[in-house]
Formats: structure tokens, sequence, C-alpha cells
């Protein structure tokens, strides 16, 4: 079942990285990553494990066309982004600002 959508990046961001999306209860977090530029994507999909000033780490994602996994997201397409134990999620673009549209759909 759908818990929420969510639209972290689009090509009004400035800052180059999303606001937090929590996610206690998902299972899953499937994201749409749109080109709007020509710049290259780089994307980084972090989790939070304690919402109280823990660190955020890299989590790995799976690329729907083909199962591939990756620490990073590099092309446009569908990815799917493991949940269990992970209360918060944000996405860093170490690209350029406003480059992409990433839109998430967080699932149970």
């Amino acid at each position: 079942m759908i818990l929420k959508g969510f639209l972290f990046l689009d090509e009004n961001d400035t800052t180059g990285e999303s606001a937090e999306l929590s996610c206690s209860t998902a299972r899953q977090l499937a994201l749409s990553v749109e080109k709007m530029t020509a710049d290259p994507i780089d994307l980084e999909v972090n989790g939070l494990v304690d919402m109280k000033g823990s660190t955020a780490y890299t989590l790995g994602v799976i690329k729907a066309s083909d199962l591939s996994t990756a620490s990073s997201i590099s092309d446009e397409g569908i990815y799917y982004v493991p949940l269990d134990g992970i209360n918060a999620v944000y996405i860093a673009n170490n690209s350029t600002p406003g480059n992409c549209i990433v839109f998430g759909t967080l699932t149970d």
C-alpha cells in the first residue's frame, strides 16, 4: 500500500539537498529520477536511524530496469530503496542543483 508521495528535488532546488522524509513505518521507497539539464546526475540517498542528531549514512539503491545495485544514482529511471530500520531519508545532489526532479513514494 502507498503511504506517502514526496517531492525530494526539482528544477527550483538551489541547495543540492532535499528536506528529510520521515519513513519509520515504511518498508520501501521508490524513486523516480528525471534529468532536466545536460549536467550529469549524481545523487546519494542518505538514511538516518536515530532522529536525534544521528549521522546520515549512504543507502544502496536498486535500479528497477535491471535490478542492479549501486551506492549512488547516476542516470534517469526508477530506483528502489529498502527502508527496514531507517527513520528518515533525504537526497543529496552532488551535481548541479536543479538539474533533476526526484519524486519518491513510500510503501509498506
